[in-house]
């Protein structure tokens, strides 16, 4: 009998179980939250690019309608209707019957210093128009990549042993929430969102950007290493 009872395993208790269990969930559910968060903060990169790239793109269109507006410091509606009138009154070459085709060089003259009138007053709108445009999508990339930093922040404070599951759903809900405030910022084209939806695209730019700051960490730790060399070499010089 002693013998059966050496072999037996031991078996934990009703509240250690409980325990094992809880403590098992809990590391589950932050693995979960850290996945779902590191989704967001890819998805909040993406949005930036997109955003950026539109703002590239309108930045280029007011330039072609400015070209329009400098016309109008040149010329204007009138002077034109009245060159055409005046080229179309002068003596022709031609038999006496193409003369009639006056008539048409006229209403061809005043139909096209309409359309010139038209062109050079709405050259401005359209110019503020792209400008506000790329303006919007600017703010809109400036919010989605604060965004992707707040996640990231987030995803530190999940390594915390001390934070419950309740504390990782906090703190998801408030990324969810301002992910809904930010999505309402702007709207991509279809045709930007399928140059985009290749993963490859934005991790290498991703991978660019973070190539160029460790750059950066390197030049500034060289700086300041030749700073502290000089310093010494200074000291030295000193009586």
């Amino acid at each position: 009998m002693e013998n059966c009872s050496k072999n037996e395993p031991v078996r934990a208790s009703k509240g250690e179980r409980g325990n094992i269990e809880h403590f098992e969930y809990e590391q589950s559910s932050k693995l979960k939250y850290n996945k779902m968060m590191m989704e967001i903060e890819f998805q909040c990169e993406k949005e930036a690019m997109m955003n950026n790239y539109e703002a590239s793109g309108l930045s280029k269109k007011p330039r072609i309608v400015e070209i329009i507006e400098d016309l109008s410091d040149t010329m204007s509606a009138s002077s034109v209707e009245e060159w055409l009138l005046s080229s179309s009154s002068e003596p022709s070459s031609l038999p006496s019957e193409n003369f009639t085709s006056n008539r048409y060089v006229r209403m061809f003259a005043v139909e096209g210093a309409a359309c010139l009138s038209y062109l050079l007053k709405s050259s401005s709108r359209f110019i503020l128009f792209f400008r506000q445009q790329a303006e919007t999508y600017v703010a809109a990339a400036a919010a989605w990549q604060h965004l992707a930093q707040k996640t990231r922040s987030y995803l530190i404070r999940l390594d915390n042993p001390e934070l419950d599951v309740s504390d990782c759903a906090d703190l998801y809900e408030v990324l969810i929430a301002e992910q809904k405030q930010v999505h309402g910022m702007s709207v991509i084209p279809q045709a930007t969102r399928e140059i985009f939806n290749d993963p490859k695209l934005v991790l290498d730019t991703i991978k660019q950007q973070r190539q160029v700051f460790q750059q950066y960490l390197q030049l500034e730790a060289s700086d300041l290493e030749n700073s502290k060399t000089k310093t010494r070499q200074f000291a030295q010089v000193e009586p």
